[in-house]
């Protein structure tokens, strides 16, 4: 998988005995950890041969639709939207520019050499 960080769950982080406090006996622990590891094995391939397939079609589908309508629909209207739109554009633009864009630059330059400083008494 690329991209794509799995985290993956270890025994010791499931199971764990405050060290060296508490501990169980040796064999108690290395049967314990077989057990956890070999079912969490069989458990993930047991799911992965039942679910694997359906849900490879599903998704498969799934990004295909996906893919499908971002080409031949979301693409094409937002370029439809941005040709008609164009003369809408220019005209607000020169709206702006013509009566706010000078306002905003005449407050710019009255607070353009204020100066403030911290002075302590110490």
């Amino acid at each position: 998988m690329h991209g794509l960080a799995l985290s993956v769950v270890t025994f010791e982080e499931i199971i764990a005995e405050p060290h060296p406090t508490i501990f169980s006996f040796d064999k108690v622990w290395i049967l314990s950890y077989k057990v956890f590891t070999n079912t969490k094995l069989w458990c993930y391939r047991i799911t992965t041969l039942i679910c694997a397939i359906p849900l490879s079609i599903f998704w498969g589908i799934y990004f295909a639709c996906l893919a499908f309508c971002t080409i031949w629909c979301c693409v094409p209207c937002v370029k439809a939207y941005s040709i008609e739109f164009h003369c809408v554009r220019q005209f607000w633009e020169t709206i702006l520019n013509t009566f706010l864009r000078p306002c905003y630059e005449a407050c710019g330059y009255i607070f353009y050499n204020i100066r403030i400083s911290k002075v302590s008494n110490n």
